[in-house]
């Protein structure tokens, strides 16, 4: 050894951190992006989508790999298992989740290098919203209603066709 004493604790996500000692820095930054919306490496506050975010960070020196995850409301992994394995580049995209309207999720990113792994470096939040307003198509049946005016057709069933980006709630 180095004669320090080293304070080892073993956590969910199945790794050993040497508490008290930084060996590989972290990410100065994380950003949560939308390239789908033009956005590939600006900062963004919000973001219209039910399943996928995106999210970028400083490049560490000398690392091998990255390890990154979304946290929903309350700092709760979003991401199964917990931190993904994104490779070596400073972006990943995360779809497959369950958003919703409202809610601010941010992405926490650590650099794996040949010490171990850094403190995570996280986002500061993005809000899922739906800016594209609900369609709602009418139909009635039969198209001519004439209550009381000949005896026939005296009722209409109307029919409702509804649709929206994020889902509706009755």
């Amino acid at each position: 050894g180095d004669g320090r004493n080293d304070i080892l604790v073993s956590v969910a996500d199945g790794y050993l951190y040497d508490v008290g000692r930084q060996r590989t820095p972290a990410p100065e930054y994380v950003w949560d992006t939308d390239p789908v919306h033009g956005f590939p490496d600006t900062d963004r506050d919000s973001i219209e989508s039910l399943d996928t975010l995106h999210g970028v960070w400083a490049p560490v020196p000398g690392v091998t790999s990255y390890q990154a995850a979304v946290l929903g409301p309350g700092d709760v992994f979003v991401t199964s298992p917990a931190f993904l394995d994104v490779g070596s580049g400073t972006g990943a995209t995360f779809s497959g989740l369950d958003l919703r309207v409202g809610d601010v999720y941010r992405v926490a990113v650590r650099a794996r290098g040949p010490l171990g792994a850094s403190p995570e470096t996280v986002s500061d939040g993005i809000e899922v919203v739906d800016r594209v307003s609900p369609t709602i198509l009418l139909r009635a049946s039969p198209r001519v209603f004439s209550p009381d005016a000949d005896g026939i057709a005296d009722s209409v069933e109307i029919t409702a066709d509804m649709s929206d980006a994020a889902g509706l709630a009755e």
